[in-house]
């Protein structure tokens, strides 16, 4: 049943650093492993959020943007390019040109 020694179908879901993979050379159970991926997305989606803490800088309040007086974001993740670890607060605004804000808040 196997093609080339692989399965003839396959799927797989990244939620943040967990990856669930599904295989299988059956199309129903392939399609019940599908809904189950969909089930363990929800689930792994809910997990993430629950753990995310809730930044705040040292006084205890969410930065405004100097620009827009908007609530700023705090992003953190691994850089594709360098492989480092980012952590800042962003504006979720763009500037009239269409750039991301450059308002940066102070320390």
């Amino acid at each position: 049943m196997e093609t080339d020694g692989f399965p003839k179908l396959q799927a797989s879901l990244t939620v943040g650093d967990d990856m669930l993979v599904v295989r299988s050379n059956n199309k129903e159970e392939f399609l019940d492993l599908l809904k189950f991926i969909a089930k363990t997305r929800q689930t792994m989606k809910e997990k993430t959020v629950a753990s995310s803490p809730t930044v705040t800088q040292a006084n205890g309040d969410i930065p405004i943007c100097g620009i827009h007086q908007t609530p700023m974001t705090w992003k953190t993740g691994v850089s594709k390019k360098t492989g480092k670890n980012y952590a800042f607060w962003s504006c979720n605004q763009r500037m009239q040109d269409g750039s991301f804000c450059t308002y940066k808040p102070a320390k």
